[in-house]
């Protein structure tokens, strides 16, 4: 079972539908077992407002995560290196690990549901785009004496929008 939480799983990260009926937070940390009879309380906690909260079975993720419209769905996303994993999971369903959507390229900032159109919005960091030259905040041009902190490609922020009934990109 899940014991005390640890100081490093402090609530963060708290979401809830648009009709107010479900809910839930993040805590952050290692899901693993932190010894033989403890573990951790971290990953995602969510359910009715009216219940207690339950685990989903996956590990934190890595921007707050966000329900559809009808708050049946809760859509998380997972940073891993230069790319994002994102995946869903059914309100009813959460002791099933979330089902996988797509891989975008980069790192996910921020995650909207688009009601009007019934799709995921996910806001993108490519990959250099959080990087800058040290004098200005900018990444070009820059003094050729000025030490760079990356090298590479200047990225961009890129607003991805997911057909989750067809996993289509647009």
């Amino acid at each position: 079972g899940i014991a005390a939480p640890l100081p490093e799983a402090v609530p963060q990260w708290p979401f809830i539908s648009a009709d107010g009926r479900a809910g839930g937070f993040v805590r952050p940390g290692d899901p693993e077992p932190a010894g033989p009879d403890r573990h951790e309380a971290s990953g995602v906690f969510a359910g009715a407002l009216t219940e207690a909260p339950r685990r989903i079975a996956c590990p934190a993720p890595s921007v707050p995560p966000v329900f559809d419209s009808q708050a049946r769905r809760l859509f998380l996303a997972h940073n891993d290196g230069g790319r994002t994993r994102l995946s869903v999971v059914r309100l009813d369903q959460f002791h099933r690990p979330p089902a996988p959507l797509c891989v975008l390229p980069g790192s996910a900032q921020q995650l909207a549901w688009d009601e009007a159109q019934d799709r995921l919005l996910v806001l993108v960091a490519e990959p250099g785009s959080d990087t800058a030259a040290v004098w200005s905040g900018r990444r070009s041009p820059r003094p050729q004496a000025d030490p760079e902190l990356n090298q590479g490609e200047t990225g961009a922020q890129q607003l991805w929008m997911v057909d989750i009934y067809s996993f289509v990109l647009a």
